[in-house]
């Protein structure tokens, strides 16, 4: 299933769980924000629907930004989500629905729709384009929530079928078509690619090592490899440049600047930025205008 591990302060108030057979397919999650967890997904694929939440989802294949009641689809892997409570009271509402292959097989044995039967490669991610028959289908559930002795194998089997042949109305035929198919194998993760698309984010060295399914030494030794350079000096070099390019071609305010390029802090990041070009980062700003 979707597990959520490596929460930061998480707080969650209330958890439902509906369960075909055995397995958890259906989860709806009150959770109190905002926080950053850990979403690891194996062996299967997750449809996810943030209810009146903003939020980032980084993936091995970069980072994805949904408004509210977007949906997502992961394929297996680790992903991690911050989750934004836009108003209120910082409570927020999330449905995973898991695609387990083996029950994808089972619903479509005898009758699999022609646009499954061939796909392409799929990123981990795919943000699912808000339309009105997947919130439907979303508010459908909630009866199942509300009497869960309704919710037998039997209309279980319908849903996950209804879900699968939305999602090919809505032009994720390939997505759908590998989590049936090629899920099993587990996820293949290219460190190279992962470090280039989060060069500027605010994943740790931990992370980036969790993303690419390594424990932080065997990602310290590969990364060696593969750049001829410690993660933490290779990281922080390339940010100071693409700081020195935005101080260049942009008016954005240290603090901005810092902060795009993936330092939390402003401080450290001024000093860093120091030690690597001798000067700070107004006094870089102000030779170029002089």
């Amino acid at each position: 299933m979707c597990t959520i591990v490596d929460a930061e302060n998480i707080v969650i108030l209330d958890r439902q769980t509906i369960s075909y057979g055995k397995f958890p397919v259906i989860e709806k999650l009150k959770i109190k924000t905002p926080f950053r967890y850990k979403a690891l997904v194996q062996n299967q694929g997750c449809f996810i629907h943030f209810i009146e939440c903003d939020s980032h989802v980084l993936s091995p294949d970069g980072i994805a930004q949904l408004k509210e009641s977007e949906c997502l689809l992961l394929k297996c892997g680790n992903h991690f989500v911050d989750l934004v409570k836009n108003l209120g009271d910082g409570v927020v509402e999330v449905v995973f629905i898991h695609l387990f292959p083996h029950i994808l097989k089972e619903v479509f044995a005898n009758e699999l729709p022609d646009a499954l039967r061939k796909g392409d490669h799929f990123d981990h991610l795919n943000i699912v384009s808000h339309e009105k028959v997947l919130t439907k289908y979303i508010d459908s559930l909630e009866l199942y929530f509300q009497t869960p002795t309704l919710a037998n194998d039997d209309i279980l089997f319908l849903k996950i079928k209804e879900l699968v042949l939305l999602l090919i109305q809505t032009k994720n035929v390939e997505s759908i078509y590998e989590i049936v198919s090629e899920i099993n194998s587990g996820p293949h993760v290219e460190l190279r690619k992962v470090v280039r698309k989060h060069l500027y984010s605010t994943l740790s060295t931990e992370e980036l090592a969790k993303m690419c399914n390594m424990s932080l030494s065997t990602f310290n030794r590969n990364f060696k490899k593969e750049f001829n350079d410690s993660p933490v000096s290779y990281i922080n070099h390339r940010r100071i440049e693409k700081a020195q390019e935005l101080l260049q071609q942009s008016n954005k305010s240290i603090a901005d600047i810092a902060y795009s390029t993936g330092f939390n802090d402003p401080l450290y990041f001024s000093r860093l930025f120091k030690r690597e070009t001798k000067k700070s980062p107004t006094q870089y700003r102000e030779e170029l205008k002089g």
